[in-house]
């Protein structure tokens, strides 16, 4: 069985950074108004995240 080190299997993923740019290009394709109901259904960080904009946001 081949080993593989910790740090080899981190470096293989996009950075988080990535993911929060590719977050807030989605979110700024909302209108405002959307946006505002979707921080709104967030619940202060409680809320189920059920669907992908939810999750961007």
């Amino acid at each position: 069985m081949k080993s593989t080190t910790t740090m080899g299997i981190i470096q293989s993923f996009p950075s988080f950074d990535y993911y929060l740019v590719k977050a807030r290009r989605c979110i700024s394709q909302f209108s405002q108004k959307r946006q505002d109901e979707l921080k709104d259904m967030l619940n202060h960080g409680k809320a189920y995240l059920n669907n992908s904009d939810l999750l961007d946001m």
